[in-house]
């Protein structure tokens, strides 16, 4: 909030489809633990509320978590308006402060530096040999 206090909110959801076991392996939130939650639809307009007034900023939020909240706020037929909001992307601040060039993974992940990325010869490599059958 603007005078520093935390508001957090959280809720496990029912998502009214099977959760897999690759999924519960990740998240650790099996079919048992939703089976008896809310659906979204059904906390659509508490979260709504809650989000009024307010900005979002995540981790990747652009591509992944506004686009899935707006599209389940849309399927429980609650309206949304993000539009208004000032969204804050860190994944999208790293690249645009963090070098995402070939030069740049070379140096992270080979520890060399590479001129001219764009030639043939950038990388240093073991000549080759080709033979050919007479």
């Amino acid at each position: 909030m603007p005078g520093g206090e935390m508001i957090r909110k959280s809720n496990l959801v029912n998502p009214t489809i099977p959760i897999s076991a690759e999924s519960t392996a990740i998240h650790g939130i099996s079919n048992d633990d939703v089976k008896d939650k809310p659906t979204f639809k059904e906390l659509a307009k508490e979260y709504a509320r809650f989000f009024e007034g307010c900005d979002l900023a995540g981790f990747n939020i652009l591509k992944f978590d506004v686009p899935m909240l707006v599209e389940e706020f849309l399927r429980a037929g609650v309206e949304f308006d993000y539009s208004r909001k000032k969204l804050i992307d860190a994944q999208k601040i790293f690249h645009l402060m963090e070098k995402r060039s070939l030069s740049a993974a070379f140096k992270f992940y080979c520890n060399k530096e590479m001129t001219d990325a764009h030639s043939a010869e950038a990388i240093p490599r073991p000549r080759l040999k080709f033979y050919m059958p007479k």
